[in-house]
């Protein structure tokens, strides 16, 4: 007969092949255990166990992390949603902290805390370029707005504000103050000028209002003096010869110009005798002669005849003749004259300068 059989046993079998892999997560549990300890030990007796124990702590790390990244991939497969790369960073990230700070809870919850702030510090960024955007505009604007100010205000100073205009005590006039000039009469012709902004003023105009005003003026020169003055330099006619006419005698210049001088000045210039024709033409020879000679022998002449041809002859003060010829070459002959008259002669010929004759 056959022995009995033992359901007991037979059941105990079968219930162990029921449950597939059960002694392989027992195994594994106890590896991660054994793993566990020997990654934190409790305390290190000494520093060769101290070291042992952060090279454990480290192969736990490691192990730690392999694990997770294989529950990731273990959840991708299984038909998870796929993770995005920065949340798959995040958890790298929360992984790190969970192991640096010994509490995996809390590096998650700061992994979850910095995904849920990141959208709201992008958009306080935002929000503070764009401010930051509009206040340099602002700035831009107002500065713009002080410089355009500041050249509106200057331009009017500078050509309408009467700051800048020339007043009736900044005349200053050199040159002037001899016989039919004085500095108040060159002041009056530029009166009218006063209260224009120096920076319009015309100073040629005025330099032409001062000569037509004073026929004595042969020249001036005015020149701005900010913020509300002038000088006005002139340089005045000298009185060359005397021209008779029926009763008196009127002075001019080399230019021929008629000058109003005091009649006792007027009658110790030389005499001009012009002969009939053309008067302004034979002034203007005699001004161009005159004009030539030097100070002391312009003294010394007493009478000067210019003929229709514009021959030049004239008397000195002792009687003596000079007989000059044309106008040209008038420089070169004043000096040959002057070095004649240190001689006594009653004729000096310097009609050809390089070759001069004297008479006695």
């Amino acid at each position: 007969m056959r022995p009995p059989r033992r359901p007991r046993r037979r059941t105990e079998e079968g219930a162990r092949r029921r449950r597939p892999g059960e002694g392989s997560r027992r195994a594994e549990e106890l590896r991660r255990r054994e793993s566990s300890e020997a990654a934190f030990p409790l305390s290190p007796s000494s520093p060769s166990e101290a070291r042992t124990g952060e090279q454990a702590a480290v192969s736990g790390v490691a192990s730690l992390g392999a694990r997770r990244a294989a529950g990731l991939a273990g959840a991708e497969r299984r038909g998870e949603p796929n993770l995005a790369p920065e949340i798959r960073e995040r958890r790298g990230q929360a992984v790190v902290a969970e192991i640096v700070e010994g509490s995996p809870s809390r590096g998650l919850r700061a992994a979850a805390s910095r995904r849920d702030s990141d959208p709201v510090d992008m958009t306080e960024r935002r929000r503070e370029r764009l401010a930051e955007r509009r206040r340099v505009r602002k700035r831009r604007i107002v500065r713009a707005s002080i410089a355009g100010a500041a050249a509106v205000l200057l331009a009017w100073v500078v050509f309408f504000s009467p700051l800048l205009a020339l007043r009736s005590g900044g005349v200053a006039v050199r040159g002037a103050g001899a016989v039919g000039v004085a500095d108040g009469d060159v002041k009056a012709a530029v009166a009218e000028f006063v209260g224009t902004p120096l920076v319009r003023l015309n100073t040629g105009e005025v330099e032409s209002k001062v000569r037509k005003s004073l026929p004595m003026v042969k020249r001036a020169k005015v020149t701005r003096n900010f913020p509300g003055g002038v000088t006005v330099a002139v340089t005045l006619r000298k009185p060359v010869a005397c021209m008779a006419e029926k009763t008196s005698c009127t002075a001019i210049d080399e230019d021929g110009v008629r000058l109003d001088i005091p009649k006792s000045q007027a009658a110790s210039l030389p005499k001009l005798k012009l002969a009939d024709g053309d008067a302004p033409r034979a002034t203007s020879i005699m001004g161009a002669v005159l004009g030539a000679l030097d100070e002391g022998t312009r003294r010394r002449v007493a009478s000067v005849e210019v003929t229709r041809a514009g021959q030049v002859s004239f008397t000195l003060s002792d009687g003596a003749t000079v007989n000059w010829g044309g106008a040209e070459e008038s420089a070169v002959k004043a000096r040959v004259l002057k070095g004649l008259l240190s001689q006594k002669a009653k004729l000096y010929d310097v009609s050809a300068p390089h070759a001069p004759v004297t008479e006695n």
